[in-house]
């Protein structure tokens, strides 16, 4: 196994500990059955790809935990953060897709660094297409856990993903649906003095995204993605987000 040693344990018997695991469950069963075919791995300082300045991040935890147990005021807790560097990363966790095996910096990793590990693997996606810092699947899977949406699976999900690599790919197709998809739920809201994408963008209350067909259908996208998250004109973008999904072209 080049040199890494087995944890001794799968995903799941991590997984199945966590409180928020019983949503999960219920709305993306694959995903989370997918946790029994995974190994968890002893973690290793090879691991930390992402760490920049990663003290800082523990001193911050650790005045966080001052604050919450009383022994420091508020003030004392942000005259400290802002003392401390601007910028700091620190790898959480990795996933080794090839091979069902993560590892985790913390014996007890937080839930979301959980399920993001545990979709690298199932997904068998990479960053960008995944990660939801950069818009990725991840993100809607967070939004379906937060909100109890509804109707959305683990097809949803590869569907979401698949139309990003399309936008490298073949940017000029993915406008064409997402023009198609937009005009036609518009007209199911009776909103019928649009033309084109820019238009309902405009009428949403958007600055329409700018620069080349990639850039804009990213953008796009990710406003989709955040007026749902946010409530904002939620029954459409989320009509939109569900005819888009069911059979992307």
């Amino acid at each position: 196994m080049s040199g890494k040693e087995v944890f001794g344990m799968l995903l799941m018997e991590l997984l199945e500990t966590y409180p928020e695991a019983s949503l999960l469950k219920e709305k993306f069963p694959k995903l989370y059955d997918y946790a029994y075919f995974v190994k968890v791995l002893d973690w290793q300082e090879e691991y930390a790809v992402a760490d920049k300045n990663p003290e800082v991040i523990d001193e911050i935890e650790f005045w966080q935990m001052l604050l919450e147990s009383g022994l420091i005021s508020k003030e004392e807790y942000e005259k400290k953060l802002s003392s401390l560097p601007r910028y700091a990363s620190r790898t959480e966790g990795i996933a080794f897709m090839d091979t069902n095996e993560v590892s985790f910096r913390k014996k007890r990793p937080p839930f979301h660094v959980i399920v993001h590990e545990l979709g690298h693997c199932y997904f068998k996606e990479s960053d960008p297409a995944w990660n939801s810092t950069y818009g990725g699947g991840e993100w809607l899977v967070w939004i379906v856990l937060r909100h109890n949406l509804k109707g959305f699976t683990e097809e949803h999900i590869k569907n979401y993903m698949q139309l990003l690599k399309l936008n490298f790919e073949n940017p000029q197709r993915l406008y064409e649906i997402l023009t198609e998809k937009s005009l036609e739920v518009a007209k199911k809201f009776g909103i019928d003095n649009v033309k084109n994408l820019e238009e309902l963008c405009m009428y949403c209350g958007w600055i329409p995204p700018q620069g080349d067909k990639t850039l804009f259908n990213h953008s796009f996208l990710v406003n989709v993605l955040s007026s749902i998250e946010y409530r904002d004109f939620l029954p459409l973008w989320l009509e939109f987000l569900r005819m888009l999904l069911i059979a992307p072209s």
